[in-house]
């Protein structure tokens, strides 16, 4: 239910944007270089048993969400899915985590402009993992300078180092993953599907969602065309959010279903065709369980965006921590002034309950 899929997407949030000891962000993202800043990395450093046993650890979990057609939001870089898959890797693939070493790299590929071959090019045959360390490619790798007559040899170790920096890593998850299901079927499919199988999909086109969502409202109302508006109108960020908000998944495929909020006066049944001010003050209420967005008839598109990605942004998991109300009773518990700040339905202190939209 909507607890377990919240948890998955907890744990991938932890795994990607927290960086454990198993993880570091890639060079692109702590470098904010090239086009691929999101994807963190395995970290090369991460070799000990019980490090290793929690990569596999980790395979187990990203294959059962093959079977249960779950997701865990990870967000790795194609190499270590190609890994996987058994597919081939190349020197693109660096690019996509490490876009500076690449270029470097690349640049070292080509004929230098000093005449004399023998001029050292002033770097050592020494490359810089991911984690920051150094792995000597040659015997006293330190000492050893590359020039004209070995750069070629030089460029070759390198990518070689850099594309296997994680293969201990990438094994033990290997190894996980082939516990739960078959190795010949993950070598099957190719990375792109065994990514998206796990993970779901990145991207949330307008129209993919709207084809995935039911309506308890009419399709024609005033309510579901500021929706679609709003959504409309969002990042693809913005738009993860709310699904995370609303059913516990943060990535597409997902299905949805928009129903009449319970405080809402202006709706009598689900064909209502009315808006209020009024209910500018109220919050979108999230059922996670059952995939379930209760939206107010808001004024305006606009403020349905504000309200949609304010409680998105401040209830990002399921937690009964802040919660005042044990019943609907009393509403949702708090509203938006005129001055556009919020404020709690009871004037106390201790009754800020922005957790309501969850109410799993």
């Amino acid at each position: 239910g909507g607890l377990f899929r919240d948890t998955l997407a907890f744990i991938g949030d932890e795994f990607t944007e927290s960086y454990t000891a198993l993880t570091k962000p890639s060079p692109n993202r702590s470098g904010q270089t090239g086009k691929h800043q999101d994807y963190c990395v395995f970290n090369p450093a991460a070799t000990s048993s019980v490090q290793l046993h929690q990569f596999e650890f980790l395979g187990k979990l990203m294959a059962a969400m093959c079977r249960t057609a779950d997701y865990l939001p990870i967000v790795l870089p194609p190499l270590v899915w190609k890994q996987l898959s058994g597919e081939g890797v190349g020197r693109n693939d660096l690019k996509t985590f490490d876009t500076r070493a690449y270029d470097g790299l690349m640049g070292l590929s080509k004929p230098p402009a000093a005449e004399d071959p023998h001029a050292d090019l002033g770097v050592p045959f020494v490359v810089w993992l991911s984690d920051g360390t150094e792995q000597e490619l040659v015997p006293d790798g330190h000492n050893v300078m590359v020039d004209s007559t070995n750069r070629l040899d030089y460029v070759k170790k390198a990518f070689a180092a850099r594309l296997n920096e994680s293969q201990q890593q990438v094994a033990a998850v290997s190894r996980g993953f082939a516990r739960v299901l078959p190795k010949r079927k993950l070598l099957l499919l190719p990375w792109q599907e065994i990514c998206n199988h796990v993970c779901g999909e990145t991207k949330i086109p307008l129209e993919t969602l709207k084809r995935s969502t039911r309506l308890q409202l009419s399709p024609d109302s005033p309510t579901v065309r500021m929706f679609w508006e709003a959504v409309g109108d969002m990042t693809d960020a913005q738009r993860s959010l709310l699904l995370k908000f609303a059913t516990g998944r943060s990535r597409l495929p997902v299905r949805l279903e928009l129903v009449p909020h319970h405080d809402d006066s202006s709706h009598r049944g689900r064909h209502s065709n009315t808006t209020r001010p009024g209910n500018d003050g109220l919050l979108p209420i999230a059922h996670t369980c059952f995939y379930e967005l209760e939206l107010p008839s808001y004024s305006s598109a606009q403020v349905m965006k504000e309200r949609l990605l304010y409680a998105a942004t401040n209830c990002q998991s399921i937690d009964a921590d802040y919660r005042v109300h044990d019943d609907d009773s009393e509403g949702s518990g708090g509203y938006w002034d005129d001055d556009g700040t919020y404020s709690d339905s009871d004037d106390s202190e201790d009754s800020l309950d922005l957790d309501s939209e969850s109410d799993w």
